[in-house]
């Protein structure tokens, strides 16, 4: 009898933990689509953002300057190995 009623508290127990673990996965499921959901909606959002907010005419000349200094920035950026080459060369022949 003690033995029968063991088997049957081992099998509840095991029904039980198995509902939890279930339980458990689903909760890390919905987590997951939930992360899934938000990071989709962020995308969408930032894709309606320009459409729903235009940028004023102030706003797109301060866009085109900074453009324009991006490029320049660019630019100079390109050249800085040259430049520091024929500055460390003129150094080296006393021309400085």
């Amino acid at each position: 009898m003690v033995d029968k009623e063991k088997s049957l508290l081992g099998e509840r127990l095991l029904r039980v933990l198995s509902a939890y673990v279930e339980l458990k996965n689903r909760i890390y499921k919905i987590h997951r689509e939930v992360a899934d959901l938000k990071k989709r909606a962020d995308e969408l959002g930032a894709g309606l953002m320009p459409k729903m907010f235009p940028l004023t005419d102030a706003e797109k000349i301060l866009d085109e300057k900074l453009e324009t200094l991006r490029v320049n920035v660019e630019s100079i950026s390109r050249q800085l190995p040259h430049v520091s080459f024929c500055t460390g060369s003129l150094a080296l022949s006393g021309l400085h």
